[in-house]
């Protein structure tokens, strides 16, 4: 089972909750990942240290400085950042996947943070 942290440190906003949910989605038939939610940066760091992270997700732009270093320190973690200002647009940066959250499906959530 792949294990998802949710990072936002804004609260369960609206698209915080569709992420979730998106991913949530993919135990329909089976249970194939667990989702929990860290409420700032320092507590992901906690989740990777205590224990298996698959991969970390940020809600916003305003993270990605904080999602890089994550990912240069720990290069074999799946690292995605959802902004909208990518309008659905995959790209890489520095290894972190960052993908718009306008017009993207849950299948779509599903297979960029699962891989």
């Amino acid at each position: 089972m792949k294990q998802v942290i949710l990072v936002s440190e804004r609260g369960e906003e609206r698209s915080f909750i569709f992420l979730r949910e998106s991913i949530e989605g993919a135990n329909q038939t089976e249970n194939v990942v667990a989702v929990a939610v860290a409420l700032n940066t320092v507590n992901a760091q906690q989740h990777i240290t205590i224990g298996k992270v698959d991969c970390l997700v940020f809600n916003t732009a305003f993270l990605m400085p904080s999602a890089k270093e994550i990912k240069g320190q720990h290069p074999e973690l799946r690292v995605v950042v959802f902004t909208a200002d990518a309008m659905g647009a995959e790209a890489q940066d520095e290894g972190v996947i960052i993908m718009g959250k306008t017009f993207v499906s849950a299948e779509d959530i599903q297979r960029i943070v699962l891989g």
